[in-house]
Protein backbone atom coordinates (compact mmCIF):
# COMPACT_ATOMS: atom_id res chain seq x y z
CA UNK A 1 0.00 0.00 0.00
CA UNK A 2 1.13 3.70 -1.16
CA UNK A 3 0.94 6.48 1.38
CA UNK A 4 0.09 9.56 -1.31
CA UNK A 5 2.48 12.28 -0.05
CA UNK A 6 3.96 11.16 2.59
CA UNK A 7 4.94 13.80 5.08
CA UNK A 8 7.89 13.91 7.46
CA UNK A 9 6.42 12.13 10.18
CA UNK A 10 5.51 9.18 7.99
CA UNK A 11 9.39 9.36 6.57
CA UNK A 12 10.65 9.16 10.63
CA UNK A 13 8.12 7.09 11.77
CA UNK A 14 10.01 4.43 8.82
CA UNK A 15 13.51 5.35 9.34
CA UNK A 16 13.41 5.07 12.85
CA UNK A 17 11.06 1.79 12.35
CA UNK A 18 14.26 0.28 9.84
CA UNK A 19 17.27 1.86 12.66
CA UNK A 20 15.81 0.42 15.88
CA UNK A 21 15.85 -2.70 14.19
CA UNK A 22 18.93 -3.19 12.79
CA UNK A 23 18.61 -2.07 9.59
CA UNK A 24 20.49 0.75 9.53
CA UNK A 25 21.75 0.59 5.81
CA UNK A 26 17.74 0.68 5.01
CA UNK A 27 17.47 4.04 7.11
CA UNK A 28 20.13 5.98 6.00
CA UNK A 29 18.79 4.99 2.28
CA UNK A 30 15.58 5.86 3.25
CA UNK A 31 17.02 9.15 4.62
CA UNK A 32 18.75 10.12 1.61
CA UNK A 33 15.28 9.29 -0.44
CA UNK A 34 13.12 11.97 1.83
CA UNK A 35 16.14 14.85 1.31
CA UNK A 36 15.52 14.04 -2.13
CA UNK A 37 11.67 14.68 -2.59
CA UNK A 38 10.03 17.27 -4.83
CA UNK A 39 8.79 19.10 -1.58
CA UNK A 40 12.51 18.72 -0.17
CA UNK A 41 11.31 17.99 3.50
CA UNK A 42 13.55 18.80 6.34
CA UNK A 43 13.82 16.59 9.00
CA UNK A 44 13.11 16.94 13.21
CA UNK A 45 14.86 16.00 15.78
CA UNK A 46 13.40 12.56 15.68
CA UNK A 47 14.06 11.55 12.14
CA UNK A 48 18.14 13.04 12.88
CA UNK A 49 18.00 10.65 16.26
CA UNK A 50 17.63 7.69 13.90
CA UNK A 51 19.80 8.94 11.71
CA UNK A 52 22.81 9.22 14.25
CA UNK A 53 21.60 5.57 15.25
CA UNK A 54 21.98 4.28 12.04
CA UNK A 55 25.11 6.57 11.35
CA UNK A 56 26.81 4.64 14.68
CA UNK A 57 25.79 1.67 13.66
CA UNK A 58 26.83 1.79 10.15
CA UNK A 59 30.45 3.82 10.98
CA UNK A 60 29.37 6.70 8.68
CA UNK A 61 30.89 9.58 10.75
CA UNK A 62 30.69 12.26 8.04
CA UNK A 63 26.95 11.65 7.26
CA UNK A 64 26.51 11.64 11.29
CA UNK A 65 28.53 15.00 11.47
CA UNK A 66 26.42 16.61 8.60
CA UNK A 67 23.92 15.26 10.99
CA UNK A 68 25.18 17.43 14.27
CA UNK A 69 25.79 20.62 11.52
CA UNK A 70 22.29 20.78 10.71
CA UNK A 71 21.13 20.16 14.38
CA UNK A 72 23.53 22.98 15.26
CA UNK A 73 22.51 25.09 12.53
CA UNK A 74 18.54 25.00 13.34
CA UNK A 75 19.06 25.28 17.32
CA UNK A 76 18.58 21.00 17.74
CA UNK A 77 21.44 20.49 19.98
CA UNK A 78 20.08 21.82 23.11
CA UNK A 79 17.55 20.46 26.13
CA UNK A 80 14.32 19.90 23.19
CA UNK A 81 13.59 17.02 22.41
CA UNK A 82 14.24 15.68 26.30
CA UNK A 83 17.95 16.00 25.65
CA UNK A 84 17.80 12.97 23.41
CA UNK A 85 19.94 14.42 20.32
CA UNK A 86 22.65 15.44 22.75
CA UNK A 87 22.80 12.25 24.35
CA UNK A 88 22.48 10.60 20.62
CA UNK A 89 25.37 12.76 19.49
CA UNK A 90 27.30 11.37 22.12
CA UNK A 91 26.79 8.00 21.55
CA UNK A 92 27.59 8.33 17.96
CA UNK A 93 30.64 10.07 18.71
CA UNK A 94 31.85 7.31 20.92
CA UNK A 95 30.73 4.85 18.47
CA UNK A 96 33.42 6.75 15.77
CA UNK A 97 35.88 6.55 18.41
CA UNK A 98 36.51 10.30 17.99
CA UNK A 99 36.29 10.73 22.29
CA UNK A 100 37.12 14.44 22.10
CA UNK A 101 33.96 15.61 20.28
CA UNK A 102 32.11 13.09 22.42
CA UNK A 103 33.89 14.68 25.44
CA UNK A 104 33.00 18.33 24.31
CA UNK A 105 29.50 16.94 24.59
CA UNK A 106 29.24 15.19 27.30
CA UNK A 107 30.96 18.20 29.30
CA UNK A 108 28.52 20.58 27.97
CA UNK A 109 25.75 18.34 29.05
CA UNK A 110 26.58 16.59 31.86
CA UNK A 111 23.82 18.24 34.09
CA UNK A 112 21.34 16.47 31.72
CA UNK A 113 23.07 13.04 31.35
CA UNK A 114 22.03 9.85 32.31
CA UNK A 115 23.47 6.70 33.00
CA UNK A 116 23.04 5.65 29.28
CA UNK A 117 25.24 8.92 28.25
CA UNK A 118 28.37 7.70 31.10
CA UNK A 119 27.96 4.25 29.64
CA UNK A 120 28.50 5.29 25.56
CA UNK A 121 31.85 7.86 27.15
CA UNK A 122 33.11 4.78 29.07
CA UNK A 123 32.65 2.47 26.44
CA UNK A 124 34.21 4.60 23.68
CA UNK A 125 37.28 5.35 25.94
CA UNK A 126 37.59 1.60 26.41
CA UNK A 127 37.18 0.73 22.67
CA UNK A 128 40.24 2.99 21.63
CA UNK A 129 42.04 2.29 24.88
CA UNK A 130 41.75 4.74 26.73
CA UNK A 131 41.55 2.55 30.24
CA UNK A 132 42.49 5.44 32.37
CA UNK A 133 40.30 8.04 31.63
CA UNK A 134 37.35 5.15 31.04
CA UNK A 135 37.98 4.55 35.28
CA UNK A 136 38.29 8.09 35.85
CA UNK A 137 34.80 8.78 34.52
CA UNK A 138 33.74 5.06 36.31
CA UNK A 139 34.74 6.17 39.88
CA UNK A 140 32.83 9.36 39.40
CA UNK A 141 29.70 8.06 38.33
CA UNK A 142 29.74 5.29 41.45
CA UNK A 143 30.61 7.69 43.82
CA UNK A 144 27.01 8.63 43.74
CA UNK A 145 25.28 6.79 42.17
CA UNK A 146 21.65 7.09 43.82
CA UNK A 147 19.49 8.05 41.15
CA UNK A 148 20.96 5.51 39.02
CA UNK A 149 19.36 1.90 39.24
CA UNK A 150 20.87 -1.24 40.19
CA UNK A 151 20.69 -2.91 36.93
CA UNK A 152 22.19 0.16 34.85
CA UNK A 153 25.34 0.33 37.47
CA UNK A 154 25.51 -3.50 36.68
CA UNK A 155 25.80 -2.71 32.91
CA UNK A 156 28.59 -0.27 33.78
CA UNK A 157 30.60 -2.07 36.56
CA UNK A 158 30.91 -4.96 34.35
CA UNK A 159 31.93 -2.74 31.31
CA UNK A 160 34.58 -1.92 33.18
CA UNK A 161 35.84 -5.61 34.42
CA UNK A 162 35.78 -6.80 31.34
CA UNK A 163 38.27 -3.73 29.80
CA UNK A 164 40.59 -4.77 32.81
CA UNK A 165 40.03 -8.43 31.76
CA UNK A 166 40.53 -7.39 28.25
CA UNK A 167 43.97 -5.44 29.17
CA UNK A 168 45.39 -8.46 31.12
CA UNK A 169 45.06 -6.64 34.46
CA UNK A 170 43.23 -9.69 36.20
CA UNK A 171 43.82 -8.66 39.97
CA UNK A 172 41.86 -5.47 39.27
CA UNK A 173 39.35 -6.61 37.27
CA UNK A 174 38.84 -9.30 39.98
CA UNK A 175 38.67 -6.23 43.29
CA UNK A 176 36.36 -4.62 41.09
CA UNK A 177 33.96 -7.81 40.59
CA UNK A 178 34.45 -8.50 44.06
CA UNK A 179 33.13 -4.54 44.84
CA UNK A 180 29.93 -4.76 42.78
CA UNK A 181 26.88 -4.26 44.95
CA UNK A 182 25.04 -6.01 42.73
CA UNK A 183 25.78 -9.04 40.55
CA UNK A 184 23.72 -10.24 37.35
CA UNK A 185 24.06 -13.89 35.33
CA UNK A 186 25.97 -11.12 32.60
CA UNK A 187 28.90 -9.96 35.50
CA UNK A 188 29.40 -13.61 36.44
CA UNK A 189 29.95 -14.36 32.37
CA UNK A 190 32.06 -11.54 31.94
CA UNK A 191 34.35 -12.98 35.24
CA UNK A 192 34.43 -16.61 34.03
CA UNK A 193 35.46 -15.31 30.02
CA UNK A 194 37.97 -12.95 30.86
CA UNK A 195 39.47 -15.72 34.09
CA UNK A 196 39.39 -17.97 30.50
CA UNK A 197 40.87 -15.58 28.06
CA UNK A 198 44.01 -14.75 30.52
CA UNK A 199 44.11 -18.60 31.05
CA UNK A 200 43.22 -18.52 34.71
CA UNK A 201 41.42 -21.63 34.55
CA UNK A 202 41.30 -22.95 37.52
CA UNK A 203 40.39 -19.68 39.39
CA UNK A 204 37.66 -19.71 35.79
CA UNK A 205 35.99 -23.51 37.39
CA UNK A 206 35.90 -21.35 40.86
CA UNK A 207 33.70 -18.59 39.65
CA UNK A 208 31.69 -20.91 37.69
CA UNK A 209 31.23 -22.66 41.21
CA UNK A 210 30.58 -19.49 42.68
CA UNK A 211 27.99 -18.15 40.04
CA UNK A 212 25.84 -21.68 40.57
CA UNK A 213 26.17 -21.22 44.49
CA UNK A 214 24.68 -17.61 43.91
CA UNK A 215 21.98 -18.68 41.85
CA UNK A 216 23.13 -17.79 38.50
CA UNK A 217 23.39 -19.73 35.06
CA UNK A 218 26.43 -17.68 32.77
CA UNK A 219 25.06 -16.82 29.39
CA UNK A 220 26.25 -19.07 26.02
CA UNK A 221 29.44 -17.39 25.48
CA UNK A 222 31.21 -17.78 28.84
CA UNK A 223 30.08 -21.51 29.28
CA UNK A 224 31.33 -22.26 25.34
CA UNK A 225 34.79 -20.67 26.62
CA UNK A 226 34.94 -22.74 29.84
CA UNK A 227 34.07 -25.51 28.36
CA UNK A 228 37.33 -24.95 25.82
CA UNK A 229 39.23 -24.43 29.39
CA UNK A 230 37.61 -27.97 30.82
CA UNK A 231 38.96 -29.50 27.37
CA UNK A 232 42.47 -27.73 27.98
CA UNK A 233 43.08 -29.29 31.58
CA UNK A 234 40.81 -32.68 31.28
CA UNK A 235 38.68 -31.56 33.73
CA UNK A 236 35.86 -33.81 32.40
CA UNK A 237 33.74 -33.84 35.69
CA UNK A 238 33.48 -30.43 35.57
CA UNK A 239 32.67 -30.17 31.79
CA UNK A 240 29.76 -32.96 32.35
CA UNK A 241 28.16 -30.37 34.85
CA UNK A 242 28.45 -27.29 32.48
CA UNK A 243 26.54 -29.84 29.54
CA UNK A 244 23.62 -30.54 31.98
CA UNK A 245 23.53 -26.78 33.16
CA UNK A 246 23.08 -26.32 29.07
CA UNK A 247 20.32 -28.70 28.91
CA UNK A 248 18.10 -27.67 31.66
CA UNK A 249 18.64 -23.73 30.99
CA UNK A 250 18.31 -24.07 27.37
CA UNK A 251 21.44 -22.75 25.70
CA UNK A 252 22.27 -26.42 24.47
CA UNK A 253 20.44 -25.86 21.24
CA UNK A 254 22.73 -22.84 20.28
CA UNK A 255 25.41 -24.93 17.54
CA UNK A 256 28.61 -22.66 19.07
CA UNK A 257 27.59 -24.17 22.34
CA UNK A 258 27.19 -27.60 21.25
CA UNK A 259 30.41 -27.50 18.87
CA UNK A 260 32.19 -26.34 22.58
CA UNK A 261 30.68 -29.65 23.73
CA UNK A 262 32.01 -31.57 20.62
CA UNK A 263 35.19 -30.62 21.26
CA UNK A 264 35.53 -30.66 25.28
CA UNK A 265 34.70 -34.43 25.14
CA UNK A 266 36.59 -35.23 22.53
CA UNK A 267 39.99 -33.12 24.02
CA UNK A 268 38.83 -34.66 27.54
CA UNK A 269 39.17 -38.48 25.90
CA UNK A 270 35.42 -39.03 25.47
CA UNK A 271 35.00 -39.60 22.27
CA UNK A 272 31.94 -41.22 22.39
CA UNK A 273 30.53 -38.45 24.67
CA UNK A 274 31.60 -36.41 21.88
CA UNK A 275 29.78 -38.48 18.95
CA UNK A 276 26.86 -38.19 21.22
CA UNK A 277 26.67 -34.70 20.66
CA UNK A 278 27.81 -34.44 17.41
CA UNK A 279 24.67 -37.30 16.55
CA UNK A 280 22.55 -35.33 18.67
CA UNK A 281 23.57 -32.31 16.42
CA UNK A 282 22.36 -33.76 12.94
CA UNK A 283 18.84 -34.85 14.77
CA UNK A 284 18.61 -31.16 15.66
CA UNK A 285 19.19 -30.15 11.92
CA UNK A 286 16.59 -32.51 10.69
CA UNK A 287 14.01 -31.21 13.28
CA UNK A 288 15.10 -27.54 11.95
CA UNK A 289 17.26 -26.26 14.21
CA UNK A 290 19.85 -25.78 12.30
CA UNK A 291 22.71 -28.31 10.37
CA UNK A 292 26.07 -29.16 11.75
CA UNK A 293 28.19 -26.71 10.18
CA UNK A 294 31.84 -27.19 9.21
CA UNK A 295 33.53 -26.27 12.74
CA UNK A 296 31.03 -29.02 14.02
CA UNK A 297 32.71 -31.82 11.45
CA UNK A 298 36.02 -29.92 11.89
CA UNK A 299 36.16 -30.39 15.99
CA UNK A 300 35.05 -34.18 15.63
CA UNK A 301 37.69 -34.93 13.05
CA UNK A 302 40.22 -33.64 14.80
CA UNK A 303 39.34 -35.41 18.25
CA UNK A 304 39.13 -38.40 16.49
CA UNK A 305 42.50 -38.12 15.03
CA UNK A 306 44.41 -37.03 18.32
CA UNK A 307 43.35 -40.33 19.95
CA UNK A 308 44.67 -41.93 17.05
CA UNK A 309 41.22 -43.25 15.71
CA UNK A 310 42.67 -41.71 11.90
CA UNK A 311 40.55 -44.40 9.60
CA UNK A 312 37.24 -43.03 11.45
CA UNK A 313 38.38 -39.35 11.04
CA UNK A 314 39.27 -39.81 7.47
CA UNK A 315 35.92 -41.44 6.50
CA UNK A 316 34.04 -38.60 8.43
CA UNK A 317 36.09 -36.00 6.24
CA UNK A 318 34.42 -38.07 3.59
CA UNK A 319 30.88 -38.61 4.80
CA UNK A 320 30.76 -34.31 6.17
CA UNK A 321 30.87 -33.40 2.20
CA UNK A 322 27.26 -34.26 1.82
CA UNK A 323 26.79 -31.67 4.36
CA UNK A 324 29.20 -29.17 4.01
CA UNK A 325 31.95 -28.22 2.34
CA UNK A 326 35.80 -29.23 3.45
CA UNK A 327 37.78 -26.35 4.44
CA UNK A 328 41.29 -25.69 5.85
CA UNK A 329 40.21 -27.08 9.46
CA UNK A 330 38.92 -30.12 7.66
CA UNK A 331 41.79 -30.65 5.81
CA UNK A 332 44.31 -29.98 9.27
CA UNK A 333 42.15 -32.60 10.59
CA UNK A 334 42.61 -35.24 8.00
CA UNK A 335 46.52 -34.59 8.16
CA UNK A 336 46.76 -35.24 11.97
CA UNK A 337 45.37 -38.29 11.50
CA UNK A 338 47.50 -39.47 8.47
CA UNK A 339 50.47 -37.93 10.82
CA UNK A 340 48.96 -40.50 13.96
CA UNK A 341 49.80 -43.40 11.70
CA UNK A 342 52.35 -42.10 9.45
CA UNK A 343 50.00 -42.08 6.04
CA UNK A 344 52.44 -40.29 4.03
CA UNK A 345 50.64 -41.26 0.78
CA UNK A 346 47.35 -40.57 2.19
CA UNK A 347 48.53 -37.32 3.36
CA UNK A 348 50.13 -35.98 0.04
CA UNK A 349 46.86 -36.70 -1.69
CA UNK A 350 45.29 -34.40 1.19
CA UNK A 351 47.64 -31.68 -0.09
CA UNK A 352 46.80 -32.28 -3.48
CA UNK A 353 43.08 -32.06 -2.72
CA UNK A 354 43.55 -29.11 -0.66
CA UNK A 355 45.69 -27.17 -3.87
CA UNK A 356 42.72 -28.37 -6.16
CA UNK A 357 39.96 -27.01 -4.40
CA UNK A 358 41.98 -23.89 -3.71
CA UNK A 359 42.03 -24.19 -0.15
CA UNK A 360 45.22 -22.26 1.05
CA UNK A 361 47.70 -24.24 2.46
CA UNK A 362 48.93 -22.75 5.94
CA UNK A 363 51.39 -22.76 8.54
CA UNK A 364 49.91 -25.66 10.70
CA UNK A 365 49.18 -27.85 7.42
CA UNK A 366 53.23 -27.65 5.89
CA UNK A 367 54.01 -28.43 9.98
CA UNK A 368 52.33 -30.96 10.03
CA UNK A 369 52.75 -33.08 6.86
CA UNK A 370 56.88 -31.37 7.94
CA UNK A 371 56.27 -33.29 11.13
CA UNK A 372 55.16 -36.60 9.61
CA UNK A 373 57.82 -36.35 6.81
CA UNK A 374 60.67 -36.30 9.48
CA UNK A 375 58.98 -38.73 11.88
CA UNK A 376 59.30 -41.69 8.31
CA UNK A 377 62.82 -40.89 8.67
CA UNK A 378 62.42 -38.89 5.29
CA UNK A 379 64.41 -35.99 6.28
CA UNK A 380 65.20 -34.40 2.86
CA UNK A 381 61.35 -34.60 1.38
CA UNK A 382 60.70 -33.00 4.47
CA UNK A 383 63.13 -30.13 4.16
CA UNK A 384 62.18 -29.80 0.21
CA UNK A 385 58.20 -29.65 1.66
CA UNK A 386 59.46 -26.89 4.16
CA UNK A 387 61.00 -24.88 1.79
CA UNK A 388 57.99 -24.73 -0.21
CA UNK A 389 56.21 -23.07 2.30
CA UNK A 390 55.18 -19.37 2.11
CA UNK A 391 57.11 -16.81 3.95
CA UNK A 392 54.23 -16.36 6.61
CA UNK A 393 54.55 -20.11 6.97
CA UNK A 394 58.01 -20.63 7.41
CA UNK A 395 58.68 -20.22 10.91
CA UNK A 396 56.24 -23.54 11.77
CA UNK A 397 57.80 -25.52 8.97
CA UNK A 398 61.14 -25.65 9.50
CA UNK A 399 60.57 -24.97 13.34
CA UNK A 400 58.54 -28.45 12.95
CA UNK A 401 61.63 -30.42 10.60
CA UNK A 402 64.22 -29.37 13.85
CA UNK A 403 61.59 -30.71 16.22
CA UNK A 404 61.90 -33.88 14.38
CA UNK A 405 65.68 -33.76 13.82
CA UNK A 406 65.70 -33.25 17.74
CA UNK A 407 63.61 -36.29 18.27
CA UNK A 408 65.96 -39.02 16.12
CA UNK A 409 68.41 -40.81 17.19
CA UNK A 410 71.34 -38.54 15.92
CA UNK A 411 72.64 -41.07 13.65
CA UNK A 412 72.50 -40.10 10.66
CA UNK A 413 71.96 -36.87 8.49
CA UNK A 414 69.06 -35.46 10.47
CA UNK A 415 72.20 -33.43 12.78
CA UNK A 416 73.19 -31.53 9.03
CA UNK A 417 69.24 -31.16 8.51
CA UNK A 418 68.61 -29.85 12.20
CA UNK A 419 71.50 -27.47 12.07
CA UNK A 420 70.26 -26.02 8.54
CA UNK A 421 66.31 -25.97 9.85
CA UNK A 422 67.79 -24.24 13.09
CA UNK A 423 69.58 -21.38 10.72
CA UNK A 424 65.96 -21.17 8.99
CA UNK A 425 64.08 -20.29 12.07
CA UNK A 426 66.27 -18.20 13.79
CA UNK A 427 67.42 -15.88 10.76
CA UNK A 428 63.41 -15.35 10.70
CA UNK A 429 63.36 -15.35 14.90
CA UNK A 430 66.19 -15.28 16.70
CA UNK A 431 65.14 -15.21 19.98
CA UNK A 432 62.65 -18.24 19.20
CA UNK A 433 63.07 -20.68 22.36
CA UNK A 434 61.74 -23.62 21.12
CA UNK A 435 64.16 -23.57 18.34
CA UNK A 436 66.83 -23.25 20.62
CA UNK A 437 65.86 -25.73 22.58
CA UNK A 438 65.41 -28.33 19.73
CA UNK A 439 68.95 -27.58 18.73
CA UNK A 440 70.16 -28.44 21.48
CA UNK A 441 68.33 -31.68 21.32
CA UNK A 442 69.69 -32.84 18.12
CA UNK A 443 73.15 -31.88 19.20
CA UNK A 444 72.88 -33.86 22.47
CA UNK A 445 71.36 -36.87 20.47
CA UNK A 446 74.28 -37.02 18.15
CA UNK A 447 76.43 -36.76 20.92
CA UNK A 448 77.81 -33.12 20.19
CA UNK A 449 77.74 -31.66 23.50
CA UNK A 450 80.22 -28.83 22.39
CA UNK A 451 77.73 -27.33 20.45
CA UNK A 452 75.12 -27.97 22.43
CA UNK A 453 77.00 -25.89 25.36
CA UNK A 454 77.72 -23.32 22.69
CA UNK A 455 73.80 -23.05 22.12
CA UNK A 456 72.86 -23.06 25.56
CA UNK A 457 75.71 -20.34 26.28
CA UNK A 458 74.00 -18.69 22.78
CA UNK A 459 70.66 -19.16 24.95
CA UNK A 460 72.06 -16.98 27.89
CA UNK A 461 73.79 -14.11 26.04
CA UNK A 462 70.32 -13.15 24.13
CA UNK A 463 67.90 -13.71 27.04
CA UNK A 464 66.15 -16.09 25.78
CA UNK A 465 64.08 -18.52 28.47
CA UNK A 466 61.68 -21.50 27.35
CA UNK A 467 58.78 -20.95 28.88
CA UNK A 468 57.93 -23.36 31.41
CA UNK A 469 55.31 -25.99 30.75
CA UNK A 470 52.44 -26.50 33.23
CA UNK A 471 50.31 -29.54 34.65
CA UNK A 472 47.12 -29.77 35.76
CA UNK A 473 45.62 -32.17 38.43
CA UNK A 474 42.26 -32.09 39.49
CA UNK A 475 41.49 -33.18 43.52
CA UNK A 476 38.38 -32.92 45.74
CA UNK A 477 36.61 -30.51 43.38
CA UNK A 478 39.96 -28.31 42.66
CA UNK A 479 42.32 -27.41 39.90
CA UNK A 480 46.21 -27.59 41.40
CA UNK A 481 48.71 -26.03 38.81
CA UNK A 482 52.56 -27.07 38.09
CA UNK A 483 55.18 -25.65 36.92
CA UNK A 484 58.68 -26.90 36.59
CA UNK A 485 60.14 -25.79 40.11
CA UNK A 486 57.47 -24.49 41.68
CA UNK A 487 57.48 -24.15 45.07
CA UNK A 488 53.96 -22.31 45.56
CA UNK A 489 51.55 -24.23 46.71
CA UNK A 490 50.50 -24.17 50.17
CA UNK A 491 51.32 -27.96 50.33
CA UNK A 492 54.92 -27.82 48.49
CA UNK A 493 56.83 -29.53 51.21
CA UNK A 494 54.39 -32.77 51.64
CA UNK A 495 54.18 -32.90 47.53
CA UNK A 496 57.85 -32.74 47.22
CA UNK A 497 58.34 -35.17 50.28
CA UNK A 498 56.33 -37.77 48.08
CA UNK A 499 57.76 -37.24 44.95
CA UNK A 500 60.68 -38.01 47.09
CA UNK A 501 59.22 -41.39 48.10
CA UNK A 502 58.32 -42.32 44.59
CA UNK A 503 61.66 -41.64 42.61
CA UNK A 504 64.09 -42.50 45.68
CA UNK A 505 65.88 -39.48 45.36
CA UNK A 506 66.03 -36.88 48.53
Amino acid sequence: MMIPDPNVVTWTAMIGGFAWNGFHHEAVSLFLDMSRTADRLEPNGETLLSLIYACAGLGFPCLGKQAHAYALVHGMDGDGEDGRLTKGFIYMYSRFGNMDWARHIFDRSIRRCDAVCWNSMIEGYIRIGRLEEARRLFDEITVDSRELSWVTMIVTWTTVVSAYFDSGDVAEARRLFQRMPERDATAWTALISGLVRNERVAEAFGAFAGSRAAGFAPEGHALAALLGAVGSVARLEVGEQVHGLTVKTGPASDTVLRNALVAMYAKSGDLEGARKVFEEEAVAGKGGGGWRDAVTWNTMVMGLAHHGRAHEALRLVVEMQQEVEPDGGTCLGALTACDHVGMVDRAEEVIRFMVDRGIPVGAEHYACVVDMLGRAGRFEAAERFAGSAQAEAGVEAWGALLGTCGMARGEGEETAVGERAARMVLGMDPKNAAAHVALCHVYARSGSHKEEVQVRTEMGRKGVRKRPGCSWIGWRGMVHAFVCGDRSHPQTDEIYSMLAQLTGKP
